[in-house]
């Protein structure tokens, strides 16, 4: 394991666990809330769809960085493109939701600004999935 992959690991383990961690709660918590029978409203639909969203934009940030920690640069170049762009479409969201939170509009999107930490190791990922592809 080389330095980069070293600060890759410590950058998962500081930023996107909890942030997963996060996600998965709070999609419990509306899982609940749909079992136990609370109205559906427009916002929660869009809210919805955006978890899902982030959701796979997380599941596929930890594809990346699996396949960058067991394999390098090498294989992170090798993982599919769909990855990368799923895991774009999750920063998207959080960067959208900080930029929202930031302008004190508080609505659908604001609540996913706590995604941006998960920033941090997507950059770093795409940066060196950039370089070992060119």
């Amino acid at each position: 394991m080389n330095a980069n992959q070293k600060i890759v690991l410590a950058e998962l383990i500081v930023f996107l666990v909890p942030v997963t961690a996060l996600a998965i709660a709070m999609c419990g918590i509306a899982l609940f809330a749909l079992i136990v029978g609370r109205p559906v409203a427009a916002d929660n639909v869009y809210i919805g769809a955006f978890s899902f969203l982030s959701l796979l934009g997380l599941a596929s940030a930890w594809r990346l960085a699996l396949a960058f920690l067991s394999g390098g640069a090498d294989k992170l170049a090798s993982v599919n493109a769909v990855h990368l762009i799923l895991a774009s479409v999750g920063a998207a969201i959080a960067l959208a939701g900080l930029l929202a939170w930031a302008a004190g509009n508080i609505g659908v999107i604001s609540p996913f600004f706590f995604g941006t930490p998960a920033l941090v190791p997507f950059v770093h990922l795409a940066v060196v999935r950039f370089y070992a592809r060119s």
